[in-house]
């Protein structure tokens, strides 16, 4: 599954990225991510719960930052596998962001 988007913020890309790059406030753009602690220099735990139908999925996640250029780019990596079953998540994050002409 690939997502994607775009959206533009009234600020400068400079403060938008130090916002970005705390995790705390990062991990809080996505719905269903709760518990989130350091466990290392650029890496998280974490715990991801979705619904999919009807079904309820909890999955325990690490994430690692593994590329943070200031002002342009957030690159995380992220892996976990649900709780109460055989599986496992995969994902990277890739955040680019660049100055809009006004």
């Amino acid at each position: 599954m690939n997502v994607s988007g775009e959206c533009t913020v009234g600020a400068p890309r400079e403060a938008v990225f130090d916002k970005l790059a705390d995790p705390v406030f990062f991990a809080s753009c996505f719905d269903g991510v709760s518990g989130l602690t350091e466990t290392g220099p650029g890496r998280y735990d974490a715990t991801f719960e979705t619904t999919v139908a009807y079904m309820k999925f909890r999955f325990k996640m690490q994430v690692e930052m593994v590329r943070m250029n200031r002002p342009d780019v957030i690159e995380a990596k992220i892996e976990g596998s649900p709780t109460g079953m055989v599986g496992r998540l995969a994902a990277t994050t890739n955040t680019t962001l660049s100055d809009v002409p006004t």
